[in-house]
């Protein structure tokens, strides 16, 4: 996995490494490339005040160049190999993974 230039792991939570150690082979399968973090802890323009990113509880891999029909499929993967304690939302150009456990919300 390749880290974007400019963001940030500070702060990360453990169960967000677990997470990207789940997910970036998974993406990495979809996207015949290796995967890139987009977005970790940083402040970020845009980024919703009550963010799970600044937390250290949410990432993005960027997936440029998938098709939606493909995009859907690895969303699918993610939440069939990660379980129900994780949000994974498609994006243009990025999926958006957070752990958010019931017992959170």
């Amino acid at each position: 996995m390749r880290v974007k230039q400019g963001i940030s792991i500070a702060g990360i939570q453990a169960e967000t490494v677990v997470g990207l150690f789940m997910a970036v082979p998974i993406v990495e399968k979809h996207l015949l490339a290796e995967a890139r973090m987009t977005s970790g802890t940083e402040a970020a323009q845009g980024r919703v005040i009550r963010s799970l990113h600044v937390v250290g509880y949410a990432f993005d891999l960027g997936i440029a160049g998938l098709t939606p029909g493909d995009a859907d499929e690895l969303r699918d993967d993610l939440v069939a190999a990660m379980g129900d304690e994780w949000d994974i939302l498609i994006r243009s150009t990025h999926v958006h993974v957070e752990y958010q456990p019931h017992w959170r919300r």
